[in-house]
């Protein structure tokens, strides 16, 4: 019967005989130079007892509502030993796994350490899978970079079952006895890190989203976590460095919608569990007026991206708000009249709406064309790409993109500017524009360098990583400046210059439509441009 493993939560006790059997063994080996030709390895092999907390210490806070999070030892578990030996080299040896068994709250895992130093220090790490690579410049036995922390922010898939078997850090720092041996008597495994168990409701919580959730980013100001998962439905289980009166920002995603969630103040402890509900909010803008009732929309989560595998189009939004394909593979590689190659994923598209007598590749835009694109195709971002993610999906009009830029009363203050709509930035070494949604605040100090507010500049509002994830998490959109294609197989102005469709047609003109151009100190919010233009297209949906 093979036991099943669940998260630890509390401090793992190593109790009783931790030294159960210790056995000195000494064995000749060929010396390796004439100076010690009397050299042995001293091989003590220990039986280590570790024992789960009992009575109140071993149920979990975090309850999963079947199994209460207790945790049992497990076929295949490991620990790692990291000591000295006698040339003051540190060492780490993983024990021997265990083998198929029935495991209750405690076991002995058998652990065999070459040449120790007596009386230096040593450190156990549970489980063996949040162990770092020791490099050699290790000078302590306890250093930081033992544990692999960066697993956490890349890693985890907000289950927890891979929680519980690679996430569940404990760690025991002792001293080797005077023979050499793992200590006896009783020590403790400590836990370092603090569990959440996450659930996600939208603004108003009258429903629950954590089972659409695919996607989600935790920043506390010093560390990033990203956690990928199914779809499923119950908590995301996300373990994290403990924190003290930090500041929390949460972007989610389900894959169309974008979510976010900014958090001060939040201290979450050592060795502790924390189920949490959080109401997530999704930024809204206003791009207009309907007579005195303000027009105010949701962004999709990325650009617009187009996949061709030979056969059809497989349509998306870009996994990141900066991410663009620019100059390279994919959008170099239309051709006039033919498909584009198979393989490939694009983010320019032509200006051409559904009702086009045009085939294939070409109705989506991904051809290149100098002219033909009929007039009659008057709103046709709006009906062709818009649909292509569900039920609402639309590109602004020509107004809505001015008025978002040039008109908006945003109620936001950013360092210090009152009704702030934009900033020229670099974002992930990416060169766009930040639209801060309305009534945001943001004050100067959360970023290191700002640009000019509410005005062209050379892309010089510059956040750290960390710090675009905090206004992500208050819900700030960027355009990233993926230039444009003008002919069939370059794409110019990469970092440069920003092209985004309306879904507006100029007037008598039928080889026209309007877009909006974000270039270094210079910009247009209703530029007229001719059709066959690849520019990049961004989703917006109205809120009801």
């Amino acid at each position: 019967m093979k036991a099943i493993k669940y998260l630890s939560m509390v401090a793992l006790v190593v109790m009783g005989a931790i030294f159960a059997s210790c056995e000195n063994l000494e064995q000749n080996v060929v010396p390796v130079a004439p100076v010690d030709p009397v050299a042995k390895d001293n091989i003590v092999v220990c039986k280590f007892t570790v024992r789960l907390g009992t009575g109140g210490t071993k149920a979990l806070v975090i309850d999963d509502e079947n199994n209460k999070g207790v945790k049992t030892f497990a076929k295949d578990d490991q620990i790692a030993v990291i000591y000295k030996n006698t040339s003051d080299n540190t060492v780490t040896v993983l024990s021997d796994a265990l083998p198929e068994g029935v495991y209750g709250d405690n076991t002995t895992f058998t652990v065999t350490l070459t040449n120790p130093k007596p009386s230096t220090p040593v450190r156990c790490i549970y489980p063996a899978a949040m162990l770092a690579t020791i490099v050699a410049t290790d000078s302590d036995v306890d250093a930081p970079a033992n544990i692999n922390y960066a697993a956490l922010e890349d890693d985890q898939d907000g289950t927890l079952a891979t929680l519980g078997s690679n996430f569940d850090l404990a760690i025991f720092d002792g001293t080797l006895t005077g023979e050499g041996a793992l200590p006896a008597g009783e020590a403790s495994l400590t836990n370092q890190l603090a569990i959440l168990a996450i659930t996600l409701k939208n603004s108003d919580g009258s429903s629950v989203i954590s089972g659409d959730i695919t996607g989600m980013t935790l920043n506390d100001g010093t560390n990033n976590y990203a956690i990928t998962r199914s779809a499923a439905a119950g908590p995301i289980y996300v373990a994290i460095h403990p924190t003290s009166s930090a500041s929390i920002s949460i972007t989610a995603t389900d894959g169309t919608n974008n979510y976010v969630k900014y958090l001060t103040n939040k201290t979450y402890e050592i060795g502790s569990g924390y189920s949490v509900t959080w109401r997530m909010a999704t930024p809204i803008f206003t791009v207009g007026m309907d007579g005195s009732t303000p027009k105010k929309v949701y962004f999709s989560k990325g650009n617009v991206q187009v996949t061709y595998d030979g056969y059809s189009c497989t349509w998306s939004l870009a996994e990141h708000q900066w991410d663009c394909i620019g100059n390279a593979w994919g959008n170099t590689v239309v051709r006039y009249g033919t498909l584009a190659q198979a393989n490939t994923t694009a983010d320019l598209f032509g200006w051409v709406g559904a009702s086009s007598s045009l085939s294939g590749a070409e109705a989506y835009g991904l051809t290149w064309r100098t002219s033909g694109y009929g007039n009659s195709d008057t709103e046709g971002l709006k009906s062709d790409w818009g649909t292509k993610f569900g039920s609402g999906w639309r590109t602004l009009t020509k107004d809505e993109w001015s008025y978002l830029f040039g008109t908006r009363q945003s109620g936001s203050s950013v360092n210090g500017v009152s009704d702030a709509r934009y900033t020229y930035a670099t974002v992930h070494g990416v060169h766009g524009v930040i639209l801060f949604p309305d009534n945001v605040t943001i004050e100067h100090s959360e970023i290191d360098r700002w640009g000019s507010i509410n005005d062209r500049s050379s892309w010089a509002t510059i956040p750290t990583n960390g710090q675009w994830a905090a206004l992500a998490a208050k819900g700030c959109v960027f355009l990233p400046a993926a230039g444009y294609r003008g002919d069939n197989s370059v794409v110019h102005n990469v970092g440069d210059g920003g092209y985004y469709w309306s879904a507006s047609s100029v007037a008598g003109n039928a080889n026209q439509a309007y877009s909006v151009f974000l270039k270094a100190n210079n910009q247009g919010f209703a530029a007229a441009d001719d059709r066959f233009y690849g520019f990049s297209v961004r989703l917006v949906r109205d809120v009801e």
